[in-house]
């Protein structure tokens, strides 16, 4: 292995070639097809565990597409990774449930902040400190919905270690929740937490903590005021949905950086 290739991306200086951004998905045919939806040339990298790499150019601007495999452990290596090879701005894109009657299967929901339910902030930052994104970043994402005409909402998200207790789910492995769990969705929404994901809290606290700029936004895929499953339907139109806001809002925040004209 060559002393600069990262151990777990396998990614090295040469191959990111100087990009300063990278989005996030988590899983591996996503990132693909990220990749070459923000461009048709898009160049493979590398493929190590779950980490699929992808170099697009946008605009002249080199993105970096890399998989982070499910949950805040895995988007922390991956982020650190990244970090090292000099990125910069960070956006992390998934799935979701939301737990709001008002928010709709397909919609975007953009993260201004996320409730720490995982054991990764934990271990990098005191239990006081925030996860809170980047202010204008997350601006260009909402921008770049409002431009496309894509139904989003702005809002606290809540970030789990386990997609079935951890967010209230009772198709668990036993059925049973621990008691310091039931109850919580009925909590968390009179909180006015907008959605569950697995990813946001660990990101933005690291970024924080770095000093570099990161944004989360997922697509609902299931709407838990109605059902606990995902809706096949409902994420053909968030797939849609988060790739033209994707692309707008980088566009929006390459413009607002001096990237591009």
């Amino acid at each position: 292995m060559n002393c600069d290739k990262q151990y777990l991306t396998h990614l090295t200086e040469e191959l990111v070639a100087g990009a300063k951004y990278a989005v996030l998905p988590g899983d591996p045919k996503r990132a693909k097809d990220l990749a070459f939806m923000l461009d048709p040339n898009a160049k493979f990298l590398a493929f190590n565990r779950q980490h699929a790499s992808y170099l697009a150019n946008l605009e002249g601007v080199n993105v970096l597409v890399v998989s982070t495999g499910m949950g805040c452990p895995a988007i922390s290596v991956t982020a650190i990774e990244l970090h090292k090879l000099g990125v910069e701005t960070y956006i992390r894109l998934g799935t979701s449930g939301t737990i709001k009657e008002k928010i709709n299967l397909g919609d975007i929901c953009i993260t201004r902040a996320a409730v720490k339910l995982d054991g990764i902030s934990r271990e990098y930052v005191d239990e006081g400190y925030p996860a809170v994104a980047h202010f204008a970043l997350t601006q260009a994402f909402v921008d770049g919905a409002k431009q496309e005409k894509i139904p989003h909402y702005v809002g606290i998200t809540a970030s789990s270690d386990t997609f079935w207790p951890g967010q209230e789910r009772h198709d668990n492995y036993s059925g049973y929740l621990l008691r310091s769990l039931q109850g919580a969705i009925t909590e968390w929404r009179a909180l006015n937490v907008a959605n569950f994901e697995m990813e946001a809290s660990a990101l933005l606290t690291i970024a924080k903590v770095l000093d570099v700029r990161a944004a989360c936004f997922c697509g609902i895929i299931a709407k838990r005021t109605e059902s606990e499953e995902p809706n096949h339907e409902g994420k053909e139109k968030a797939q849609m949905h988060w790739e033209k806001t994707l692309k707008a809002g980088l566009i929006i925040d390459m413009k607002r950086n001096g990237l591009i004209q």
